[in-house]
């Protein structure tokens, strides 16, 4: 599950998508509210490995992978994952395969 999938599902461009996931505050609340909902509903996982890529510096990550790719029972725990890795100052990678 991409940003493109989302961005199809709501019919907006990924553009949005993106700045809504990434808090910007230029878009609407009706608009930030489908896509918030849309990316519940298809499941999405942010792509930690590309956002790197995308920064300047460099930040301690601890990788995580999981075997089935895009298993719905793994959604909720890698954002508990991620959430505790973040505290610790760390950077989730996630791999699926």
């Amino acid at each position: 599950m991409t940003i493109k999938d989302v961005a199809a599902y709501c019919g907006v461009s990924v553009s949005t998508v993106s700045r809504v996931l990434n808090n910007h505050p230029d878009v609407s609340e009706k608009v930030k509210n489908r896509v918030m909902e849309a990316a519940r509903e298809l499941h999405y996982v942010p792509n930690n490995s590309a956002r790197d890529l995308s920064r300047s510096r460099s930040i301690p990550a601890i990788g995580v992978i999981v075997r089935g790719e895009q298993n719905p029972f793994f959604s909720d725990m890698f954002s508990d994952i991620d959430r505790e890795i973040q505290k610790q100052g760390y950077e989730m990678v996630l791999q699926q395969i």
